[in-house]
C-alpha cells in the first residue's frame, strides 16, 4: 500500500529534521509501515535504534512517537560519514 499523502509528508519533515535514519542512497530507513482504516503506524531507525510514529490520518492531532519532543537524536552514521568527509591535513 501507498503510504496516504500526510503520512508521506509527516515522514519526509522528520528526514529533513535529522529525526530518521537514512540508508547509503539517502532514503529513510523505515523497516515496517502498517495501516488499520486511518491509523498508521511506521517502523523506522533513529539514531541507530528501533523507533515509530502512529499517525491518524482523520485526526488534526499531533503523531504519537516513541520518543520525546526536543530528544536529541545521536546518529552515528552521519557523524562517521561527515569525518570521512573532512579534508585531510596530509593532502595539498
Amino acid at each position: 500500500h501507498k503510504a496516504p499523502e500526510k503520512v508521506s509528508n509527516i515522514i519526509q519533515d522528520l528526514v529533513e529534521q535529522g529525526q530518521i535514519d537514512t540508508d547509503e542512497y539517502g532514503m529513510p530507513d523505515i523497516r515496517r509501515y502498517e495501516r488499520a482504516r486511518s491509523i498508521h503506524t511506521v517502523y523506522f531507525i533513529r539514531g541507530g535504534k528501533p523507533a515509530y510514529i502512529i499517525i491518524n490520518t482523520l485526526s488534526k492531532k499531533e503523531p504519537i512517537k516513541s520518543w520525546k519532543d526536543g530528544e536529541v537524536v545521536r546518529n552515528t552514521k552521519k557523524r562517521e560519514r561527515r569525518m570521512r568527509e573532512l579534508p585531510n591535513d596530509d593532502e595539498e
